[in-house]
């Protein structure tokens, strides 16, 4: 995730606003800590399994940002019983900031000490489900996270208290017109671009299958989701690791489930991808031989190639990045 907060505030260009959100877990100690989804369990995490306020705030203000906007939803309670954390110093992040001109806001779902609540009665987190109904307003950047949590407080009975730190930022607002930058666009382009529908045919049994691919849930960029029609065949899915040393490893896998008329198989971490991503889709039907067994009929490759998140390369150490780039 380091890898991937470097891409995005080298993508940015001169005078750009910039809005990160980050929801997930996360800890307080001297610096409030953001834990990746591949973070350690609590117990065993150290400071290299995460990164900092102050990590963050120091790669936006080493960039020549207009508005800097930051916001945290995640808990702010010290993890304790912890050696790991407890007897290695924390990193000191220095930068030197030339521009003075532009402006940062942070905002924290909650405030130290406290926890950052969700509930499954909702689509999203308790601050979130507030703060959104201001984002488009057109009203001062800093007065959107102002409403929201005049009325998380009002509407709330959590203990979690949201809270906000700025300079000037009051003269922006996230409604400004802005000038389009095409080479910002190729690049959010590129992480979005998906591979359109592919008809496979398996000439054995005479059968057509047309696959859709779709972003998992609709949104996410490193996970993708296979949407098969249902048929007479029982199914089977390979695909190779994308993020494992050797390219003809597979990976077998039975996870799918049925919805809308099709079976749906996800595929996750394309953000660790270091090659293209091929999936083997099998036809299987009973054995004659041993009816408690399936045997392979036909079968079908989807070169998928690199795709969303993948040519970020966010896995790859900085010089194994370089050498293929």
């Amino acid at each position: 995730m380091i890898n991937a907060v470097k891409w995005f505030c080298k993508s940015l260009p001169s005078k750009a606003y910039a809005f990160f959100y980050f929801v997930g877990h996360g800890f307080k100690l001297n610096n409030r800590y953001m834990m990746p989804v591949d973070c350690p369990p609590v117990n065993d995490v150290c400071h290299t399994d995460c990164f900092s306020d102050a990590f963050l705030e120091k790669e936006f203000m080493e960039c020549n940002t207009q508005l800097i906007v930051i916001v945290f939803d995640m808990c702010l309670k010290v993890l304790k019983g912890n050696a790991k954390l407890e007897n290695i110093k924390e990193p000191v992040c220095e930068y030197s900031r030339d521009n003075l001109s532009g402006s940062i806001l942070q905002c924290f779902a909650t405030s130290s000490q406290l926890e950052s609540y969700e509930t499954v009665k909702r689509d999203h987190g308790l601050y979130f489900s507030h703060l959104r109904k201001f984002l488009e307003k057109d009203i001062p950047v800093t007065r959107v996270f102002r409403e929201a949590h005049r009325e998380f407080n009002e509407n709330e009975r959590v203990k979690q208290k949201p809270c906000m730190f700025c300079d000037d930022a009051d003269r922006f607002c996230l409604t400004d017109p802005v000038d389009g930058n095409s080479e910002l666009k190729e690049k959010i382009r590129e992480v979005y671009r998906i591979p359109s529908k592919q008809k496979l045919k398996f000439k054995k049994v005479d059968y057509d299958m047309t696959v859709e691919i779709r972003p998992f849930k609709g949104c996410f960029l490193n996970a993708v989701e296979l949407w098969l029609p249902l048929s007479k065949w029982n199914l089977k899915l390979e695909w190779n690791c994308i993020h494992h040393n050797a390219k003809d490893t597979k990976h077998s896998k039975i996870s799918y489930r049925v919805e809308e008329g099709a079976v749906v198989q996800t595929l996750y971490d394309l953000q660790k991808a270091k090659y293209d991503l091929h999936v083997s889709i099998h036809l299987l039907k009973q054995s004659k031989i041993d009816k408690s067994q399936m045997e392979i009929v036909d079968s079908a490759i989807m070169d998928l190639g690199s795709f969303m998140i993948m040519p970020a390369r966010l896995w790859y150490k900085k010089e194994e990045a370089d050498s293929e780039s």
